[in-house]
C-alpha cells in the first residue's frame, strides 16, 4: 500500500493548499440551549458553520483533481484492495469504482483528517495517524452499523441504561435534537412523511441506540440471502418492560440508520410509519424504575410462563396505546382474561 500512501499525501496536501483561506459559510440553525438553571428550550444559533456543505463540497470537487486520480489508480492496482474498499448498507463488499465507490472512500479519508471540517491545515503528524487507521480498517473490513430509535413519552433522569447486546437507552444528545429539529425537508416524503418533531420535546427525551459491526461480505445473488443478513435490530422485549414497568403508551417514533467507518459508504436513512405516535404527558425513568424495567426485561427472557403470557402482554401494550377509552377498556378486558385463565378456553 506504500504507493496508496504517497498518493495520499499528495491528495491530502493539494486539498488542505485550496482550502487554505477558504471562508466556511454559515447558516441560521435551531439548537437546543440546556442550562443547569432552568429547562431545556429551543434556539436560533445563527453563526453555526456550514460543515455539511463543506463536506459536500469536497466529495464533488474530488473528481477534478490530478491526484485523485493518482490515487484512485493506486487502489485499482494494490491487490490487498481489489477485492473491496467500501462496505454498503447492507454489509456487501465492494471493489473500487472510481466514480462513486472509492470517491467514497477518499472523502471519508479527507474528512476524517480534516477533523470534520475543525482542522483544515496540512499537519505531517495527523495525515500520518489518518492514513495508518485507514490501512487497519481496510484489513478489518468492517463498519459499524448505528440504529437510532427515539422512544415516545418517556423521559429520562438516568444517564443510561444498558439491556445488553450493545442495546442501550440514553437521554437523546443535543447533536441528535438538532437532527431531528432541523430535519431536511427538500426530498419528497415516503410513507407517511417525515415526523415532525416536537420542539418543546427536547428534556432528555428516551432514546434506544444499537451498534452492530458489521463485516463486509461478498455480494450475493440470493435475494433470500440477502435480506436475512442485513442488520437487524429486535427492541420487542426492551420496549415492553418499559411500558409495563412505567404505564405509558411508549413507542418508536422513527428509526434512523447510520454507517460508522473509513469503509462506509456513507450517508443515513430514516424509517417511519403511517401513524407516528403523538407525543402526549411524560412518563419519568429514574433510578428505581430502572431498576424494575431491568427486572422485568430478564423475566420476560427467561420466565417459564411466558409463552402464556405472550397474548395477555400484547393486548395489555395494545391497551395503553389506544386513543379511545372504550378500546382501551376492552383490551385490558381481554388482557385480564387471558391472564387468569392461561389457554383454556373462556
Amino acid at each position: 500500500m506504500e504507493h496508496l500512501r504517497s498518493a495520499l499525501r499528495s491528495l491530502t496536501h493539494e486539498v488542505c493548499r485550496q482550502l487554505d483561506g477558504v471562508e466556511i459559510p454559515k447558516r441560521p440553525v435551531s439548537t437546543v440551549v440546556n442550562r443547569p438553571d432552568t429547562a431545556p428550550y429551543v434556539a436560533i444559533d445563527f453563526d453555526r458553520p456550514a460543515l455539511s456543505d463543506l463536506r459536500f463540497t469536497l466529495t464533488i470537487g474530488l473528481l477534478k483533481l490530478p491526484e485523485y486520480e493518482a490515487a484512485a489508480d493506486a487502489i485499482e492496482k494494490d491487490p490487498e484492495l481489489r477485492e473491496g474498499i467500501i462496505v454498503d448498507g447492507g454489509g456487501f463488499l465492494r471493489k473500487p469504482e472510481r466514480i462513486n465507490l472509492t470517491r467514497a472512500l477518499l472523502t471519508n479519508f479527507l474528512w476524517r483528517y480534516l477533523r470534520e471540517g475543525v482542522q483544515l491545515d496540512w499537519d505531517e503528524t495527523r495525515f500520518v495517524e489518518t492514513y495508518d487507521q485507514l490501512r487497519i480498517e481496510l484489513r478489518r473490513k468492517s463498519i459499524v452499523f448505528h440504529t437510532t430509535l427515539p422512544l415516545s413519552n418517556l423521559k429520562m433522569e438516568v444517564a443510561a441504561l444498558d439491556f445488553g447486546d450493545e442495546l442501550e437507552l440514553l437521554p437523546a444528545s443535543i447533536e441528535e435534537l438538532e437532527r431531528w429539529i432541523n430535519r431536511e425537508r427538500s426530498l419528497p416524503p415516503l410513507d407517511a412523511g417525515v415526523p415532525q418533531w416536537n420542539t418543546y420535546y427536547v428534556d432528555k427525551p428516551a432514546v434506544l441506540h444499537k451498534r452492530q459491526t458489521v463485516v463486509g461480505r461478498p455480494p450475493s445473488t440470493d435475494l433470500n440471502a440477502v435480506l436475512g443478513q442485513l442488520p437487524r435490530v429486535n427492541a420487542d422485549l426492551a420496549i415492553t418492560a418499559l411500558r409495563l414497568v412505567m404505564n405509558a403508551p411508549i413507542s418508536v417514533i422513527f428509526q434512523e440508520h447510520h454507517s460508522e467507518g473509513l469503509m462506509a459508504l456513507g450517508g443515513g436513512s430514516t424509517r417511519w410509519g403511517w401513524s407516528p405516535p403523538s407525543l402526549g404527558p411524560l412518563a419519568t425513568l429514574d433510578q428505581e424504575k430502572a431498576a424494575q424495567v431491568l427486572h422485568v426485561w430478564h423475566l420476560l427472557q427467561k420466565s417459564p410462563n411466558i409463552n402464556l403470557l405472550s397474548l395477555p402482554l400484547r393486548r395489555w401494550e395494545s391497551s395503553l396505546l389506544r386513543s379511545n377509552l372504550e378500546d382501551k377498556l376492552i383490551d385490558a378486558w381481554i388482557s385480564l382474561e387471558a391472564l387468569l385463565l392461561g389457554k383454556k378456553g373462556g
